[in-house]
């Protein structure tokens, strides 16, 4: 087998198994927002409530914001009045994703995020059920891809810098997701600007919380055995997001596979 072969075999190799084992992360979000939509009194460990929210301490909004460059970048101002629109909030997750280069193409990836909690409780029709929510910030790193806590796609998404003309008229005319790098020089903006993303569950809106009650207790948390795990709007419309990207990476992954071995097979012949 040429090296050349070697390589492209390795690859795609390489890229097979990681979409699969994405698919398989997928699969887990599908089985846990599954469970919670069918079935929350009954099979799962630990106990469901869902309801309104009751906030009775808004989350910081400090903790809302990126340090760094971010506070001088055009569109911070964006970001704080996307954040202050609206009723007090419950929950803040947000990330800040970056354009970086991979091989030929560019991929996004996120370079800074963060969950900010209050203290707020869950109106289940009997009663408030206070959430003890600080086990979720500080375990969640990326807080859009977690096991625990599922808000769907981010509602606030804000670019952190000016975009070039020509980037945008590629964005605009080109198909696929065109990087163009021309250099426009310090201080006339960037190609692809860092973007802010967010999502605020705020006083009044539904969230399901499934985590752990002893005895009477009217807070439910997570525990060694039962983590606490919320979700923002209908679980099962989330479940079924998750099961299309376990299809799709789990396609991708098969095919990278095949080539892999495609390329094996004819270099041995």
């Amino acid at each position: 087998m040429s090296t050349n072969a070697l390589v492209v075999a390795a690859i795609a190799g390489l890229v097979g198994g990681f979409k699969l084992f994405e698919s398989w992360t997928e699969y887990g979000r599908y089985q846990t927002l599954t469970a919670l939509a069918t079935d929350q009194h009954g099979a799962r460990d630990g106990e469901t409530v869902q309801g309104p929210v009751t906030v009775t301490e808004p989350a910081d909004p400090d903790r809302c914001l990126p340090d760094g460059r971010e506070e001088r970048s055009t569109g911070h101002d964006d970001v704080v009045d996307a954040l202050e629109d609206g009723a007090a909030p419950a929950i803040c997750a947000w990330r800040v994703r970056s354009k970086r280069k991979k091989n030929r193409g560019s991929t996004w990836r996120t370079v800074d995020s963060g969950v900010a909690v209050g203290e707020f409780g869950v109106d289940d029709g009997w009663e408030t059920v206070d959430v003890a929510a600080e086990s979720v910030a500080d375990s969640v790193e990326e807080p859009f891809d977690s096991d625990t806590l599922y808000l769907g796609n981010p509602d606030i998404d804000i670019a952190l810098g000016e975009q070039t003309r020509v980037q945008q008229l590629a964005d605009k005319y080109l198909p696929g997701d065109p990087d163009v790098t021309i250099s426009p020089g310090p201080g006339r903006g960037t190609m692809s600007p860092d973007r802010y993303q967010a999502t605020v569950v705020r006083d009044g809106e539904e969230l399901l919380v499934h985590g752990t009650r002893t005895g009477d207790s009217r807070t439910i948390r997570a525990d060694n055995d039962t983590p606490l795990v919320l979700v923002d709007g209908d679980p099962q419309q989330q479940a079924d997001e998750h099961y299309g990207e376990m299809r799709r990476q789990a396609a991708l992954g098969v095919v990278a596979i095949a080539v892999a071995l495609g390329v094996v097979a004819l270099s041995i012949l």
